[in-house]
């Protein structure tokens, strides 16, 4: 439990063997997990519950639950796979849950369940290329129900402590899976405040505002570069005024 934490790095992500409980229990919201593998846990591989989670390249094989079992909102999976689990390989439930590509299971069993196991469903409502069409997932678990309408109702309460700040490109792009380092297109994904006089100099990049993405001005003058700039449907820039009477602008 907690918030912007960081489990693993790229080649040496962190390991769970035969775990009693889970093999990885995470809460909270901005947390990344980087190639973790889990097997043999008693329960779940991996069960996570939040919002803005970024999980890439992680394992479960041989679980006792489920590979990956995860509920909440604004999320990035990539990468990831669940095979020999005894339940379900990959459900994820929520709203803005983003499949990024790579992700897969296989031979797990559904045991205790009525029909054939879930392995990574090709029927969940998706971001494809981070557009428009992304909704809640169909599968919700009854156990999960309150847990997301917490997360829902305290969204609002929390949208300033939850953006993450940036005043160049380049710590966009670090704290962004969408928008990959180089000169290729980038997608903003993820929530941003950038404050007065920053410059977010792309070159010659085509920048997307992603469904998922916002950017949000603070009082004063912010530059935006870039070889063309898109703001996809649900995409946010956010330059109003905050004083009385005040105009925000985009130029």
């Amino acid at each position: 439990m907690g918030d912007h934490a960081t489990l693993g790095t790229a080649g040496a992500g962190p390991v769970a063997e035969d775990s009693g409980y889970g093999g990885f229990s995470v809460m909270g919201m901005n947390h990344r997990l980087l190639e973790c593998a889990a097997s043999g846990s008693r329960e779940d591989g991996l069960r996570l519950w939040g919002m803005h989670f970024d999980v890439r390249g992680c394992i479960a094989t041989g679980n006792h639950k489920d590979g990956i079992n995860g509920m909440g909102e604004d999320w990035w999976v990539t990468g990831n796979h669940a095979n020999g689990n005894d339940h379900d390989g990959i459900v994820i439930g929520g709203i803005r849950v983003a499949d990024l590509g790579g992700n897969g299971g296989s031979g797990n069993r559904g045991l205790g369940k009525q029909g054939r196991a879930t392995q990574w469903p090709d029927q969940r409502p998706r971001l494809p290329a981070l557009g428009p069409k992304g909704g809640p997932m169909r599968r919700l678990r009854a156990t999960s129900l309150a847990l997301l309408g917490l997360l829902a109702a305290s969204a609002g309460l929390a949208q300033n402590a939850l953006a993450l700040t940036a005043c160049t490109a380049a710590q966009i792009s670090s704290q962004d899976p969408g928008c990959p380092s180089g000169t290729g297109p980038c997608t903003v994904t993820r929530d941003f405040t950038v404050t007065d006089g920053c410059i977010l100099d792309f070159g010659t990049r085509a920048v997307t505002i992603g469904a998922t993405g916002k950017l949000r001005t603070a009082p004063g003058a912010v530059t935006i570069r870039a070889g063309s700039l898109t703001v996809a449907p649900r995409g946010f820039i956010d330059a109003r005024g905050l004083a009385p009477r005040s105009i925000g602008a985009v130029w």
